[in-house]
């Protein structure tokens, strides 16, 4: 896996963004006008293959991203996260190891990662490759485990989730398991009752004031 991260802004509160599978910094560039005006804004970029047949790499890989975001936040005083797809699995592991991320925004995500890969139209492929391999879910659930977060330990942070009925890629079992774990009292959701999630995805990164009034309020 390739790993490379862009930094762009200033400011003592960071913002880190954990693409899709495949996203560039350019599907976030017009985010970044916005919120890098008074924040740090990170952008993780990932190659494709950090998701793979290959059960083990594909833990060591997102546990690389993980380990490196980490260190990123340690000499700031707040941070947040933003995840798509992918990333919001990555976006809810890091809360849930560290306290100084307060806010997290989640587009088109769900509760397991590992279901996603299984029952997900967009790595059938991958699916494929694992059952000739010998794996089932429930095998990939246990091999996962370590990337399966502690949502209970997080439902006390500040939560914006944009949601997709029809997404085909992250089930609507997935993402309502996600919502029924979180504390209601601390979670904002829009949900998007047309288009499927690669649409919905792109949809929602054009969603800049309510992304923008939920980063920034103290």
């Amino acid at each position: 896996m390739k790993l490379s991260k862009s930094f762009v802004g200033s400011g003592s509160n960071i913002i880190l963004f954990f693409p899709f599978w495949g996203g560039k910094p350019w599907h976030y560039k017009i985010l970044y006008r916005f919120l890098c005006k008074s924040a740090t804004c990170v952008f993780y970029d990932y190659s494709t293959d950090i998701l793979s047949s290959d059960v083990e790499a594909t833990r060591e890989n997102i546990i690389e991203v993980l380990n490196d975001a980490r260190s990123t936040i340690e000499d700031y005083k707040r941070a947040s996260v933003f995840g798509s797809s992918l990333g919001s699995f990555i976006a809810l592991l890091l809360a849930a190891s560290e306290p100084k991320v307060e806010k997290i925004v989640l587009n088109t995500g769900g509760a397991s990662l590992a279901e996603a890969v299984w029952l997900g139209e967009a790595t059938k492929n991958i699916k494929k490759r694992l059952e000739e391999k010998g794996w089932s879910l429930t095998k990939l659930k246990e091999a996962w485990s370590i990337l399966e977060p502690n949502l209970l330990a997080i439902n006390n942070r500040l939560f914006l989730i944009m949601q997709s009925l029809h997404d085909n890629t992250i089930l609507k079992e997935n993402q309502m398991r996600l919502l029924e774990q979180l504390c209601r009292n601390n979670l904002v959701t829009i949900v998007n009752t047309r288009l499927g999630h690669r649409a919905a995805l792109i949809r929602n990164l054009l969603r800049i004031p309510t992304i923008a009034r939920f980063l920034w309020v103290k």
